[in-house]
């Protein structure tokens, strides 16, 4: 094929989904052969036999088949619970308590049958392939969207060349002028890999093949949903098959309309006899006597007073309740509900009987509870995590992708910083004096005493420059004492500028891993030439600078004394350095310039080639990671770089440097640059990243992240699907967000 092969190369961990994938049970229909014709039969109603040559079909075959249904699957049976909580049901007999009213062109069509799949909505002709899913918090509008997706996919899978339909987070979507076609472009290479060269899905929604399915609208905020509302409409007007997810209320709220969405599936609250009919599935029948006996509970069953759904009216809540449930302890809010399911989660008394029961289970986070992390920091850690989720946007936290403007206090950034400056005093330091030293210093010259002084100055050096890594950065980190000082003195407030940008944190990206590979024309251009042309200029300028003005003194000189010659006090005495020398490039120092730019010309072609070197051997073993199938899976990538340029290194030093400490050939002075180079390169994103890490752990996030996230996981708190995790509902995450740290 000619592709990236992350896909392909992946493996499923999953036991259960090995199985259900095998096509022994699906999660949201019974497998059976009406369902399976009766699914089959919209596919190839909507979407025929397309079977278009221009369309990489066997790249969407492996997309379904290994990312798409073993993550819907994997979803979908984290939020039915058929591990490890109490209610054991299949999602249709869960839709079946909940009533789904259909609107099509604003006119109610009544409940739709329970007993029906939901792609017999989506299929209808009067829908026409544009489908809203409107409900609740809680109501189950993501695992009606979980359901559609599976059957749909399924339907794919059986029906080759017909569709390939993908979920998508809208809250990815950061750009307000991006459109929603070039957004999804951008997220299936960022979430599935693929040649960019082939523009494989660039061709998937040209031929019209691709069908998106998009959660989270209301996830942006009020005033993003709605430009992302405006981007929604001008592409559906084109494109002929989208689903959308959103909760009722905050789709009202924006009071846009999408006009091309012609039907609405919306998730209605629960009736008495529903939720009655829900407790006896879960055998906690005697609750419902309970609850209407119970003036706290009593009052959940009814509307709030932002016009909400009764905290009882919603399955999610009514399962919580049936968990966490205390005579001794009313429920008093829906804050109060989720407050008590997280106590109960994170309680010895619950994680003891889990073990005892579950003595079969082959892992566990922790070898025994008395080594799982202590509830209040668990609590801390996930109020971090949300926190930062809802800043950025985002419904799913990946170890490796965790930045420093995630420290939200300013101390833990400057102790951030200052850590990494010293380490990377340490390190660039030592790596300079390694490569240079040689270079400048013959073996009578050469004295031990050298070695410290030299890491130390060198180390300052490079260290200041990589920790700030641009000229604006560290002349901004340079003034910001001073100007600390003068605003102490005179009792003037910090500028905003320093206040918010001091100190500097720039992004750390180890999505990158170790791989030979021949790169394209394209990233060759891109990767290579033009930042060795931007470096090499950038390099010479600043030596032209020097040198001219060194070469300008003695002329200077001389238009002093000329001046003096002329008694002209007007022209002497008043003109500026800057005017004088404005009148000097005037009057002959532009051909200075000219000398000065053909002299310095084969300096910059000979950086070109170094920095072009650089840049090459960095392209050609290096590949970006598509997809985080595993935790921390970019960081061990990262340390794989890091051993081996480091094998490299210490058998060039012992082989050159070491050995004889001599003025090398030029060619070995070109080797020792681009070593390194390539060494601080390699080194920095590890030693920004356990920098931050370690920070981190001091503020009192674990160390072991990924320990503790699964462990997380088996709280039921957490969902994991391959090396990403995210909460086990919205309304978990924005609990956390809002909460305040223990």
């Amino acid at each position: 094929m000619g592709q990236n092969q992350d896909i392909g190369n992946s493996s499923l961990e999953n036991t259960d989904i090995n199985q259900t994938q095998a096509g022994r049970d699906a999660v949201s229909f019974q497998n059976s052969q009406d369902n399976q014709v009766t699914i089959n039969n919209i596919i190839l109603r909507m979407f025929g036999k397309l079977g278009s040559p221009q369309v990489d079909w066997e790249w969407g075959k492996l997309l379904l088949e290994k990312k798409q249904l073993p993550d819907i699957r994997q979803r979908l049976t984290d939020t039915l619970g058929r591990k490890r909580i109490s209610m054991d049901v299949s999602l249709q007999e869960q839709l079946s308590w909940v009533n789904r009213t259909l609107q099509i062109d604003d006119q109610d069509y009544g409940t739709l049958d329970a007993n029906k799949l939901l792609i017999e909505t989506y299929g209808r002709d009067d829908i026409a392939g544009k489908l809203l899913i409107l409900g609740a918090p809680g109501a189950g509008k993501t695992t009606a969207l979980l359901s559609l997706a599976e059957q749909l996919v399924e339907g794919a899978r059986k029906n080759p060349q017909t569709v390939i339909p993908v979920l998508f987070e809208l809250s990815t979507w950061r750009d307000d002028n991006q459109s929603i076609e070039q957004w999804l472009i951008e997220q299936l290479y960022e979430l599935h890999g693929g040649n960019r060269k082939s523009k494989i899905y660039e061709r998937w929604l040209e031929q019209r093949v691709l069908l998106p399915l998009l959660d989270g609208l209301d996830e942006l905020g009020l005033e993003r949903q709605k430009k992302c509302t405006f981007k929604l409409e001008e592409f559906a007007q084109h494109y002929p098959h989208v689903v959308v997810c959103c909760r009722m209320k905050e789709f009202a709220a924006v009071n846009l309309k999408l006009k091309t969405f012609r039907g609405a599936v919306c998730l209605q609250p629960l009736s008495d006899i529903q939720i009655q009919n829900y407790l006896h599935s879960l055998n906690h029948s005697e609750l419902w006597s309970v609850i209407q006996k119970n003036a706290d509970l009593e009052k959940l069953l009814e509307l709030t007073s932002e016009d909400d759904p009764g905290l009882l009216r919603v399955p999610l809540f009514v399962k919580l309740v049936v968990d966490v449930y205390n005579p001794k302890q009313p429920i008093s809010s829906k804050a109060d509900l989720l407050e008590k399911y997280i106590d109960r989660q994170l309680s010895k008394d619950i994680r003891e009987q889990e073990r005892r029961k579950e003595k079969e289970k082959a892992k566990w986070a922790y070898k025994t509870v008395e080594h799982e992390p202590h509830w209040r920091q668990t609590s801390s850690s996930l109020i971090w995590i949300a926190q930062v989720l809802k800043e950025n946007y985002k419904t799913e936290f990946l170890i490796e992708q965790i930045q420093p403007n995630y420290l939200n206090k300013k101390l833990h950034q400057w102790q951030y910083w200052l850590l990494l400056f010293i380490v990377n005093i340490l390190i660039s330091g030592t790596i300079a004096t390694v490569i240079i030293l040689p270079l400048v210093l013959t073996e009578y010259l050469f004295s031990w005493s050298f070695i410290p002084n030299s890491i130390l100055v060198l180390g300052l050096f490079f260290g200041f420059i990589i920790s700030t890594e641009s000229k604006a950065d560290g002349a901004l980190l340079i003034i910001y004492p001073f100007v600390c000082c003068f605003c102490f003195l005179f009792k003037k407030e910090l500028p905003i500028e320093l206040k918010k940008y001091v100190p500097i944190l720039h992004d750390i990206d180890i999505s990158y891993r170790f791989r030979l590979r021949i790169p394209s024309l394209k990233d060759l251009r891109i990767k290579v030439f033009q930042p060795s042309l931007t470096i090499a200029i950038m390099l010479t300028k600043l030596m032209a600078i020097l040198a001219f003005t060194i070469m300008s003194i003695p002329l200077m000189i001389l238009y002093e004394i000329l001046e003096l010659s002329r008694y002209d006090k007007n022209n002497f005495i008043f003109l500026s350095t800057i005017q004088k020398m404005q009148i000097l490039d005037q009057e002959g120092l532009y051909w200075l310039k000219i000398f000065i730019a053909i002299t310095f010309f084969p300096i910059t072609i000979i950086y070109v080639i170094l920095f072009g070197i650089i840049s090459l051997i960095s392209v050609l073993l290096s590949e970006k990671i598509e997809t985080s199938y595993t935790p921390n899976q970019g960081l061990q990538e990262a340390f794989k770089a890091v051993f081996f340029i480091s094998i490299i290194l210490i058998l060039y030093i012992f082989s050159f440097s070491f050995l004889s400490f001599q003025i090398q050939p030029m060619y070995y002075k070109i080797i020792n640059i681009v070593i390194g180079f390539l060494a601080c390169s390699i080194y920095l994103p590890v030693i920004k990243h356990l920098c931050l890490r370690f920070v981190l752990w001091q503020s009192g996030i674990p160390w072991n992240l990924a320990q503790f996230l699964d462990y997380c996981v088996e709280r039921r708190l957490l969902l994991r699907v391959g090396g990403r995790y995210r909460f086990l509902h919205r309304e978990l995450l924005d609990h956390f967000a809002q909460s305040h740290h223990v």
